[in-house]
């Protein structure tokens, strides 16, 4: 961070990035099933924000900030196949900004606007291959990652044994939500000193969640 002019415009930025190889293992009663899938999970954090003075009665504060987290690998154990392994992706953005102004020697007005989006999807590792056309309506091509998937595995239960991907998958949630609110704040006096605070705040709150429960079949064989 630092001036980019001297008492008037200023802006940081930072990044973090994190990168941890993994082995998710299976170790079921079954010798041929038992193979590791071998990952690395990804984290990027990061952010920039600036500052304006325009002039001693006007103040712009502006801050984007970015999450992305990438999960390649999950499940595990004496009871799951590898097929059940499952993709999971976390995102997040945020933009804010604050509009200041000073209006007289007594009264402030702030103006304050923000969006929030952050998502998760969980996707099947195991398909049918990418030579089979995608089976999955294109009504719910957006509830992935932004890659196309080919058809998963169904769902076989057996009795303390399970194979193929989670009938939850591919399943996309989160939020998107948005804000505007103004503060105005003044003081007087009249038989002693008022102090007087108005304001007004708009929330639009969103949770789109999408997913193709039970979208490739599943089979309980006890």
């Amino acid at each position: 961070g630092g001036p980019i002019m001297r008492d008037r415009v200023h802006f940081f930025a930072n990044w973090e990035y994190e990168r941890e190889p993994g082995t998710v293992t299976f170790n079921s009663r079954f010798p041929s099933f038992n193979f590791d899938l071998p990952g690395t999970r990804t984290e990027n954090k990061g952010g920039v924000k600036g500052d304006v003075q325009f002039n001693p009665q006007n103040r712009l504060a502006v801050r984007w900030n970015k999450y992305d987290n990438l999960i390649p690998g999950s499940g595990g154990g004496a009871s799951n196949h590898p097929s059940t392994s499952g993709e999971n992706n976390r995102h997040a953005t945020q933009i804010f900004g604050v509009y200041t102004q000073v209006l007289s020697g007594t009264s402030v007005n702030e103006v304050r606007v923000g969006m929030n989006e952050d998502f998760f999807t969980l996707e099947p590792n195991a398909t049918w291959g990418a030579n089979i056309p995608a089976h999955i309506p294109v009504i719910l091509e957006g509830i992935t990652s932004g890659r196309r998937l080919p058809p998963a595995v169904p769902r076989l239960n057996f009795s303390g044994y399970s194979i193929g991907s989670a009938t939850n998958n591919p399943q996309r949630t989160g939020e998107k939500n948005y804000q505007l609110r103004d503060d105005f704040s003044t003081s007087y006096n009249w038989r002693g000193r008022h102090d007087v605070k108005l304001g007004g705040e708009l929330i639009l709150y969103n949770m789109p969640q999408s997913w193709s429960n039970l979208g490739t079949g599943q089979y309980t064989l006890n």
